[in-house]
């Protein structure tokens, strides 16, 4: 099983329990969004999900963190690459956007939809050792940037979570 189908057994393990409460079986409060927060091989996960079925997740925020290393500027350079290979499943791969070689950051987005309202993706690596995903909405009237919900297909989403899992297992 990869990680990701463990991590979608542990998001259906969630709502299982949210269908427990909703019919009286069990007297809890539901858990919205759906968090998660795991562990595999020294690669530590926290995942805001605001829902999903069988067939898609709405992925709101998605987190990856090396545990248990120091930084290290050759690592760095490999995590962007990998980054902006190794993430098709958004639809279309990630662009250095921004690079700061003395704080050892990186941004890297898809690019934006061409409607009324952009939407893509952004991901921000921390040193080498840390790397955020999230999913923004820009108004094209307003000029704001809210983050939003990404919808993604299921298959889509577990390839992303293995290929993020798969960039940081080779660092560690």
């Amino acid at each position: 099983m990869t990680s990701g189908e463990r991590i979608i057994r542990s998001l259906r393990g969630q709502k299982e329990l949210e269908n427990q409460l909703a019919f009286g079986f069990a007297r809890q409060k539901p858990g919205r969004p759906y968090l998660l927060d795991c562990e595999e091989g020294g690669v530590r996960l926290r995942l805001e999900v605001e829902d999903f079925d069988r067939l898609g997740v709405l992925l709101t925020d998605m987190q990856f963190e090396l545990q248990g290393l120091d930084s290290d500027g050759d690592r760095f350079d490999g995590h962007i690459e990998a980054l902006s290979r190794g993430t098709r499943h958004l639809g279309i791969g990630l662009r250095l956007i921004e690079r700061d070689d003395n704080a050892m950051q990186a941004v890297l987005r898809t690019i934006p939809t061409r409607e009324a309202a952009s939407r893509y993706f952004e991901m921000i690596l921390l040193g080498d050792l840390s790397v955020t995903l999230r999913h923004f909405t820009l108004h094209k009237k307003t000029r704001q940037r809210t983050p939003t919900s990404a919808n993604m297909s299921m298959e889509a989403f577990v390839q992303l979570v293995d290929g993020l899992f798969g960039v940081f297992n080779r660092s560690s």
